[in-house]
């Protein structure tokens, strides 16, 4: 990042003593931080160990899925599919060959070189002759948006008329305990790691 440039004069004894204290407050805060953050961090390891592993086996265990607690508190075994973007030549054969073939999205692109600009006007206006909605490269790219790749999987396995193979479809189901009516909301924090930590 570039320095600022001086705004000119020196400052005086006092002008560099509030300055100064202000650094030790950013030097303070930062601690403060980091601190926290690596708190946080372990916290959420040992949550989510118990929360996705040790409950739920102990449940498991007992054959329960779920119970109340001694003041009405619910206590449930939760279980949903998680997905990324389907893009495998292998997951969307699979997705055809199961009735899902108008869930993939294709999108075809052309890329020329810049002293070919003549050549991709005459492709484009080619293209552009026979189909009004046309990409400007060419390049063909297939895929099934995660929320709709876990809809028909849900879908296919509450019909039971597939079991879809997760791993092949890059889904994977994430199952944990919930303690309850709702799970508490998820949020993202920023924190900062010692320079000692990314050095």
């Amino acid at each position: 990042m570039d320095e600022l440039e001086p705004f000119g004069g020196e400052p005086t004894d006092a002008e560099r003593a509030a300055v100064s204290a202000l650094v030790v407050q950013l030097q303070e805060a930062e601690q403060r931080v980091i601190a926290a953050t690596k708190e946080l961090s372990n916290a959420l390891v040992e949550l989510r160990q118990i929360q996705e592993v040790d409950l739920v086996t102990a449940m498991h265990a007992v054959n329960m899925s779920s119970f109340a607690l001694a003041d009405g508190t619910p206590v449930k075994i939760t279980s949903r599919l998680i997905a990324g973007q389907l893009s495998s030549e292998e997951g969307l054969q699979w997705v055809t060959d199961h009735g899902g073939e108008s869930l993939i999205k294709a999108e075809v692109t052309i890329g020329f070189d810049r002293t070919d600009i003549d050549k991709a006007r005459a492709v484009y206006d080619e293209l552009h002759s026979r189909w009004s909605n046309v990409a400007k490269k060419l390049d063909i790219k297939e895929t099934v948006h995660p929320s709709t790749l876990i809809h028909f999987c849900n879908e296919l396995i509450g019909n039971q008329e597939a079991d879809p193979p997760l791993d092949v479809l890059g889904v994977h189901r994430h199952t944990r305990a919930q303690v309850g009516a709702k799970q508490p909301k998820t949020v993202k924090l920023t924190g900062l790691l010692s320079r000692e930590g990314f050095e």
